[in-house]
């Protein structure tokens, strides 16, 4: 294949880092001129991987793949651990370290990139842009966790198996929300994976190893940010979400409220009529501020 000439949502993927390699799928924008604006990195959540970029449950194109329609270049990585990740001995035990670490590699081989992190993936590429914040032209933060500088009560994981979403009350939580595809619920539950409850344990710094602390708070803060939640998200409330949005000094966006669009929950960017965050997101990119209603690029 002629990598110059390239084709529409062209993929090819790559491995990053020796000590725990993460997986990278990349796709090329567009085609020749099409190509434009910064590269976009997309950093899953908890318990997902990659996928939840580049497909939904109910087989609609993830975001990904529509980027890449768009003209936007993109990079979907799978954590250290999971996904086609390799892990180590230590995953349950490692921390987030191993995870920020590549992301940070990743942030530092870009020129100009956007990062976009869903809820735990947030503190995560926090932590990763303050380590490298040279390339990053914004920072958009969906349904975030907290970083180790906003404190968490709850007791965290046990540390001696990695936790796994089942078919329960937890997994149901995630999916309750009206936009989500609910008669698609099992094919979703075949696409999570175990999490390392370490990583968990880091957000809010509830283990108190301060993996997830910002050290230089101002290296993060002066990068453009936006902290996005959902009015049904019953695993993030918006509570948590305005403390993020503050703590990075980001502009905050409650969907029905601010955007017009009701019935999303934390897992917004699978949801039925996700294409039109992304579309205001890609808006957001684009301006200083949003813009106001527009047709859409992504369906």
């Amino acid at each position: 294949m002629n990598r110059g000439e390239g084709t529409v949502d062209e993929a090819d993927e790559f491995f990053l880092g020796s000590v725990s390699p993460m997986y990278v799928q990349r796709r090329l924008g567009g085609v020749g001129p099409s190509r434009s604006g910064p590269a976009i990195v997309l950093i899953p959540g908890g318990c997902h991987t990659g996928m939840c970029w580049t497909t939904t449950p109910d087989g609609r194109p993830g975001w990904g793949r529509l980027l890449a329609v768009a003209g936007r270049t993109n990079y979907v990585v799978d954590w250290p651990g999971t996904g086609r990740s390799r892990r180590d001995e230590g995953y349950t035990t490692q921390g987030a370290g191993p995870t920020v670490d590549v992301i940070a590699q990743l942030l530092g081989r870009l020129d100009d990139v956007v990062v976009i992190a869903h809820s735990i993936g947030a503190p995560l590429a926090a932590k990763a842009i303050e380590t490298a914040p040279e390339s990053v032209r914004a920072f958009v933060c969906l349904a975030p966790s907290a970083p180790g500088n906003i404190p968490q009560a709850w007791p965290g994981l046990p540390t001696t198996q990695p936790y796994k979403i089942g078919a329960d009350e937890a997994a149901r939580t995630l999916a309750n929300s009206e936009r989500f595809p609910r008669e698609y619920f099992d094919e979703y539950l075949s696409s999570l994976c175990d999490l390392s409850p370490s990583v968990q344990n880091a957000c809010g710094n509830v283990d108190g190893s301060g993996t997830l602390m910002i050290r230089n708070v101002a290296r993060l803060t002066a990068v453009r940010s936006l902290v996005i939640a959902a009015e049904q998200d019953a695993l993030s409330p918006t509570e948590s979400s305005i403390e993020v949005a503050d703590f990075l000094q980001a502009e905050f966006v409650l969907l029905g409220r601010d955007w017009g669009l009701p019935g999303f929950g934390h897992m917004m960017p699978i949801e039925r009529g996700s294409e039109q965050i992304l579309d205001r997101i890609s808006q957001w990119i684009d301006a200083d501020t949003p813009t106001g209603e527009t047709g859409s690029k992504f369906g």
